[in-house]
């Protein structure tokens, strides 16, 4: 069985994940990506840190039906005072709709690397040459 340790270590790597998605955002938003090549690695990243929350909420999803059905949650105040079944099924349903959605938000970043992985950074334009526009 695990210790109490434990537990607070899948907290505190929660908050350290969260930190570290602010710090990515704040880098490709306000300092900017290197090129194609960084805006691809960006994209798996994101793409794999989605599975991993996806593979934390099913975590956090079991931990509270085994505690419920072993009968070790309680609520104290809230709408769910005295009722730790209701609130346990609201967060199962909750997570229950988010996993699907974020299926769908792994499967979109997943198909954006994709078509990231052949984009190339154009050679930088020498002075005096003068190059057309091309509209796509």
């Amino acid at each position: 069985m695990r210790d109490s340790r434990d537990r607070s270590t899948a907290a505190a790597r929660a908050v350290e994940l969260r930190s570290a998605a602010r710090s990515v955002a704040y880098g490709a938003r306000v300092e900017g990506l290197a090129g194609p090549g960084e805006a691809y690695v960006v994209l798996g990243c994101l793409g794999m840190t989605s599975q991993a929350t996806q593979d934390g909420a099913r975590a956090v999803a079991a931990w509270l039906v085994d505690a419920q059905e072993a009968r070790r949650l309680t609520v104290r105040e809230g709408p769910f005072v005295g009722e730790p079944e209701a609130a346990v099924a609201v967060v199962a349903d909750a997570l229950t709709r988010a996993l699907a959605a974020g299926a769908e938000v792994q499967a979109q970043l997943e198909r954006a690397q994709i078509a990231a992985a052949d984009i190339g950074a154009l050679p930088p334009r020498s002075p005096g040459i003068r190059q057309g526009s091309r509209r796509w």
